[in-house]
């Protein structure tokens, strides 16, 4: 059996999103209808400009028959018209990546916290899954958008992701008494996103040092709320402050999680499409010489005994399920 059909994707260092195998698979998760953007209007991660080269194209052809320059909400508009691919404007989690992660690092049906829930994809997908999924938004309009697209999509003979409304410094309050066999969350890149205006969002927060002190307190309080012998999956890259040079928040969160308990026993290099990548990048690395960045870490802590592994977690299964919506 080779390893694609054995585990989804080959378990290397490098996940490469890009693949052939890996995008046909992205697919058949997003025709079941997943919109993870509902609920984070406002362009969060990508401006309108992070376009394919082709909408590029399109962007010169329209500023001479126009004789202005044109803005990307009539060149988005254009572009749709002639049924061209448009980058969707907030940041979307890859269900390919939930589902792997769901399949190795979980036991089946497990028990899922994710405090930093943002989107509905990661909860849509545990549920699809079978697995107990509870997530944690500060942003009531992002819960109320999760919990739509759940309801509309995960059939009623399975359990809806568990969503709550909080600052996920809350995480022990919300969740006491309970113990979960996986945390897997996408937390914010400090700043680099806005989520929202209140003062309590960790994305507001501009001063790095403060950030990485709310952020270890949430994370300690999660960690408290993991079953022995069980694993945390963390998707975060670093990102740079205002003089250009790197806040290292992958080495952190590897540091933090030390601190409490849990072992990096993983790490993933996963690459993302290039896009509009190497039209942005070019003139900033003629001017500054930053890279342009088209990858993140997804990092794999362990708590407990590492022998336990093959006894709880057993073999991956990992056949795509298939639902009939008109008849659940």
């Amino acid at each position: 059996m080779i390893l694609t059909e054995k585990f989804i994707v080959p378990p290397f260092s490098l996940l490469d999103s890009r693949l052939k195998h890996w995008q046909e698979r992205k697919k058949n998760w997003l025709k079941i209808g997943i919109q993870s953007e509902l609920g984070r209007q406002g362009f969060l991660t990508y401006g309108k400009s992070a376009q394919s080269p082709k909408l590029y194209e399109i962007k010169n052809k329209l500023s001479k028959n126009l004789e202005k320059e044109p803005t990307w909400d009539e060149i988005i508009e254009y572009a749709k018209e002639k049924g061209l691919h448009t980058f969707e404007s907030t940041s979307i989690f890859d269900p390919v990546l939930c589902e792997i992660t769901y399949r190795w690092f979980s036991p089946l049906a497990g028990s899922v916290l994710d405090p930093f829930c943002g989107g509905s994809v990661r909860g849509v997908v545990a549920a699809l899954l079978g697995y107990n999924y509870t997530g944690i938004d500060i942003r009531f309009e992002q819960v109320q958008a999760n919990l739509e697209q759940c309801r509309a999509i995960v059939p009623p003979s399975l359990k809806q992701p568990n969503y709550w409304v909080a600052d996920a410094e809350k995480v022990d309050k919300i969740c006491y008494g309970q113990k979960f066999d996986l945390l897997f969350s996408c937390p914010p890149y400090f700043n680099l996103e806005k989520y929202s205006d209140m003062v309590e969002d960790l994305s507001n927060t501009n001063n790095y040092e403060k950030f990485l002190v709310k952020y270890a307190t949430i994370w300690e309080k999660a960690i408290n709320l993991l079953k022995d012998n069980r694993f945390a999956v963390v998707v975060v890259s670093d990102v740079r402050d205002k003089k250009g040079y790197y806040n290292s928040l992958t080495a952190d969160t590897i540091a933090i999680f030390k601190e409490y308990g849990m072992n990096l026993y993983n790490e993933f290099i996963y690459i993302n499409s290039a896009g509009s990548l190497p039209i942005r990048c070019s003139r900033p690395f003629q001017g500054s010489r930053k890279n342009g960045r088209m990858h993140q870490k997804m990092l794999v802590f362990y708590k407990g005994d590492t022998t336990k592994i093959r006894e709880d977690f057993g073999d991956v299964f990992t056949e795509l399920p298939t639902f009939d919506f008109e008849n659940e």
